[in-house]
């Protein structure tokens, strides 16, 4: 059965939402579904916040992922309709994710991360763990980590490689999609292709070299760190390490 026709056989609004329909298909850059085709992306942002709770517990959230402003700076829709999408991959680990918060008086705090509802449409959609690194220690206890993973999307047959970290001031926001692959690619090699594309870009904007590891997943610490290679070359340290061997 070809894909179409096999799409043709499926109830979408079974798997994802008309309005998470809308922004997925916009982000993978093809035609939406049916039930999808009105909606307005620009009339449905949401305040950054939206599914924080308030004093009595509640939250805006109603079980579909919206898009939303970010936390500083100006909008712009890519980049919102590009957390959306992150949001939606990560929507069943989202405790598990890069988090933090201050307390500016006893009592008070403010988290960076908001959890929503869960989603009302019953595919879940288990993303894997593939590692968290820490870029830099800016301090005791100021560690900037990114945790990464990858889910794939039903329906659209595409995997999803996302990047979280705990606070929003690069990006604006926590989660973000750093690319794409479809099936036929084995896995951490799309996935490897996606992040060292990232890598290089930052490595463009004068970023150094992550620090180390928090943790690993499905990417061991040497497959990690010679995807770092890749992009950085080899540290002044392993330099020297070589030097010692050979003297």
């Amino acid at each position: 059965m070809s894909t179409q026709k096999r799409l043709q056989s499926i109830d979408p609004t079974a798997i994802f939402h008309p309005i998470e329909h809308a922004f997925l298909a916009d982000w993978l850059g093809i035609e939406r579904t049916e039930c999808a085709r009105e909606i307005d992306l620009a009339a449905d942002i949401r305040p950054y916040g939206y599914a924080f709770e308030d004093e009595e517990g509640e939250t805006t959230s109603d079980g579909i992922i919206h898009l939303q402003e970010p936390e500083y700076g100006d909008f712009d829709l890519p980049a919102a309709i590009n957390n959306a999408v992150a949001r939606l991959v990560l929507s069943d680990i989202q405790e598990r994710l890069p988090q933090w918060a201050v307390s500016y008086s006893p009592g008070e705090w403010h988290s960076t991360r908001g959890y929503e509802k869960r989603r009302r449409q019953p595919v879940s959609l288990l993303p894997r763990f593939l590692f968290m690194l820490n870029w830099a220690d800016s301090g005791p206890g100021m560690s900037w980590p990114e945790s990464f993973h990858v889910g794939f999307l039903p329906y659209y047959d595409v995997h999803i490689v996302t990047g979280s970290v705990d606070s929003t001031d690069a990006y604006g926001y926590t989660d973000r999609v750093l690319g794409s692959f479809t099936p036929d690619v084995p896995l951490l090699e799309g996935c490897r292709k996606v992040i060292i594309a990232d890598w290089e870009k930052q490595a463009g904007w004068g970023q150094l070299e992550w620090a180390y590891l928090f943790s690993t997943g499905i990417v061991s610490e040497e497959r990690a760190r010679e995807w770092a290679k890749d992009v950085w070359g080899v540290g002044e340290d392993e330099y020297q390490d070589d030097e010692e061997v050979v003297g």
